[in-house]
Formats: structure tokens, C-alpha cells, sequence
């Protein structure tokens, strides 16, 4: 079986972050957006592309504008990951809920709830999800909520190894001092239950990998704990320092119980 991760397309307009400029005084991009189509056709003439089975996509497929805008760049970038021919399943991001509900998203998506399981490959896959009870306060913590930690410790105990996990959000708490987004504010990027799920995954013995986004950058690339991997990918469309996109990306080749795990680039 083989699987492609990306995470944190920002779909839309390329985005500007203020508080940063380029050397000559212009304008800094954060996220290339506008360009993930071509990137992403580029990505399907890739050897890493051929047979594969599932498409992961970790969350914020979107940068978030409007409502109405919200669904146009939903739709398409739904339709953009679809053409490729495998199997896509979404994970859900800060952006992707600010102006959509559930439904809107589902409609694009059709993803069966914010969090859910399926089996593929030999491989129990589980989907999770986190929210701010005020999606438009920043300051506002991510939550789980109590339903769903209880959902995952049952859905692991009656999960047949080997199992992957996908959230947008990282569970292993890192410094973020080198982050321009995050930096001294980690309220924004892990969920007030990290350290429950972690042990709940730890206990189940059955969790191989969890793959997260979020931070778009290596703050938090792989970490074992209790004897699971945590990934953290870096964002698909982030301004990688020279005015280019990074354009990474992981691939999970899996044959029984053995995972490989690369990360992988496109020349831009």
C-alpha cells in the first residue's frame, strides 16, 4: 500500500503576512495558494505518484476569506486532489471550519463526520479533529471535546493493528521559538487534550504513526514517544525562505508491518 501526505495547501490567493518583509522592503507571501494546481499536476507526473492508493490531506485546504468564497476554493481544490484517481480523505484544519459548517464542508469533502475510522490496506486509519469553541477568538484554546477522546480510546480497543492516525493539529509539545506564526503562543497549535490522546494511543499499542500539519514548518518533524512516531509535515504551500513554495510532501510505502516513511519535494 502506498499513501501521499500534504498538508496546509491555503488554496486561494497567495497570502501576505504583515509582519514580515522581503530584503528589498516588498511584501512578504507566507503561502503560495494560487499556485497549488500546477504544483499538484506537476506532483501527479511524479514516479512517488504512481499507485497510489490514498490521499491524505492533513488540513487547511483553504485560506480562509468568506463564506462564498470558502466553498469556490473548497469545491476546487477537492476537485484538484479527486482528479488524481485515488482515494482522498480529508482532515480538518483551523481555516477549513472558520466560515464553513460542517455541512458545507461535508458536501465537498464527503467526509463521513470531523473524526471517523476506515480500514485500507491491512491498516486501521483514524481521522481527528479540534476545534475552538470560538473559531474567531485566537487566543481561544483547541479542543477535542470529552466525546470524542472517548470515542478514540473504544475505537482503538476494538482496532486490529496496525493503525495510523491524521490530525491537523500536533499532539508532542515543542518549542516553537523559531516559528513566525506560533512563536510564544502554543495555544495555538496543540489541543487542551494532547497529553490525554498521547496516552490513550500509548496504551492501545496498535498506533504505528500520527501524522499532523498546522505549524508549516520542521518545529516538530518526528518524535517517538512510548513507541509511536509523530510526524508533523511541512505546509505544501509555504514560502520555503526564497520566494518559492516548499512543495513537500510524505510518502508511507507499507508491505505487512513494515512502514517506510520519505518526505519528499517537487524541483519548482
Amino acid at each position: 500500500m502506498k499513501i501521499l501526505i500534504l498538508t496546509d495547501i491555503h488554496f486561494g490567493e497567495d497570502a501576505i503576512y504583515k509582519k514580515i518583509l522581503n530584503a528589498d522592503g516588498s511584501e512578504y507571501v507566507s503561502c503560495f495558494g494560487s499556485q497549488f494546481e500546477r504544483l499538484f499536476s506537476k506532483l501527479k507526473e511524479q514516479e512517488d505518484f504512481n499507485s497510489v492508493d490514498l490521499v491524505v490531506n492533513l488540513g487547511d485546504s483553504i485560506a480562509d476569506k468568506s463564506t462564498e468564497i470558502d466553498k469556490v476554493n473548497l469545491e476546487k481544490v477537492s476537485h484538484i486532489l479527486k482528479s488524481a484517481g485515488s482515494e482522498v480523505v480529508f482532515a480538518l484544519g483551523n481555516h477549513d471550519v472558520k466560515n464553513l459548517s460542517f455541512e458545507e464542508i461535508q458536501y465537498f469533502t464527503d467526509m463521513p463526520a470531523t473524526y471517523f475510522s476506515f480500514e485500507k490496506g491491512g491498516v486501521h486509519h483514524i481521522i481527528l479533529f479540534a476545534e475552538r469553541y470560538d473559531k474567531f477568538d485566537k487566543d481561544c484554546p483547541y479542543t477535542m471535546g470529552e466525546k470524542q477522546v472517548k470515542w478514540l480510546e473504544q475505537d482503538l480497543e476494538n482496532a486490529s493493528a496496525p493503525v495510523l492516525v491524521y490530525m491537523h493539529f500536533p499532539l508532542v509539545h515543542e518549542n516553537l521559538d523559531s516559528n513566525i506564526y506560533f512563536k510564544g503562543n502554543p495555544h495555538r497549535v496543540f489541543p487542551t487534550e494532547s497529553d490525554e490522546v498521547k496516552r490513550i494511543i500509548t496504551k492501545s499499542g496498535k498506533v504505528k504513526v500520527v501524522f499532523s500539519g498546522h505549524v508549516h514548518f520542521r518545529d516538530i518533524e518526528k518524535k517517538p514517544l512510548g513507541g509511536v512516531e509523530y510526524i508533523t509535515a511541512v505546509s505544501f504551500s509555504e514560502n520555503d525562505g526564497t520566494g518559492k513554495p516548499f512543495g513537500e510532501y510524505l510518502v508511507v510505502k507499507i508491505d505487512k508491518n513494515n512502514f517506510i516513511i520519505e518526505t519528499k519535494k517537487l524541483e519548482i
